[in-house]
C-alpha cells in the first residue's frame, strides 16, 4: 500500500476502530484526543484476550492497524502533522521537523507484550508532549532542569 491508498483508506480505518471501541465494553472512540484513555481501555482489553490467546498473531496486527490510525489520527489533528510510509512501508506520524512516530507499531507492541510492559496509548502520546516541550525549552532552561535531575540522583 502506497501512502496515497492508505490515505483513502483512513476512513475505513477509523470507522473500524470506531467499532471494535463499540463492541469491547461500548467505549466511545472517536479522533479526538479526550477519548485516548478509552482507547487505552480498548488496548488493554485487547491486550487480555491475546494473553489468553483468544486473538492471534493476525487479528493482533489487523486491530493494531485501525486503532493505531485512530491515535495517530488524534495527534495530527492536535499538532498539525501528516501521515508519511516508513521505510518498511507501515504509515507512520511525521511532524514539522521530519521527527516521526508509530502510533499502529506502539499499538501492535501494547496488545502483544506478554508482561504490560510496553505502556498505554496515553502513555505514548503524553511521552512524546513531554520530549516536545522539552526540545522546545531554551537552553538554559533544559540545563536547568538537567541540573535538577543530577541533583536528585
Amino acid at each position: 500500500m502506497n501512502l496515497d491508498e492508505f490515505k483513502n483508506s483512513i476512513p475505513l480505518f477509523l470507522a473500524q476502530a470506531v467499532d471494535t471501541g463499540n463492541n469491547i465494553n461500548g467505549a466511545v472512540l472517536s479522533t479526538s484526543l479526550e477519548s485516548i484513555y478509552e482507547l487505552d481501555n480498548v488496548v488493554e482489553y485487547l491486550s487480555h484476550l491475546r494473553n489468553k490467546g483468544l486473538i492471534d498473531d493476525n487479528v493482533s496486527w489487523n486491530v493494531s492497524v485501525s486503532l493505531g490510525v485512530l491515535l495517530g489520527e488524534m495527534i495530527i489533528r492536535e499538532h498539525g502533522f501528516h501521515w508519511s510510509m516508513s521505510d518498511n512501508g507501515i504509515p507512520i506520524v511525521e511532524t514539522e521537523d521530519g521527527n516521526q512516530l508509530s502510533p499502529i507499531t506502539k499499538i501492535h507492541k501494547i496488545i502483544t507484550s506478554e508482561d504490560g510492559g510496553n505502556g498505554s496509548p496515553s502513555g505514548f502520546y503524553n511521552g512524546f508532549r513531554a520530549l516536545q516541550q522539552y526540545y522546545e525549552m531554551t537552553d538554559e532552561e533544559r540545563d536547568m532542569i538537567t541540573t535538577y535531575i543530577e541533583d536528585d540522583v
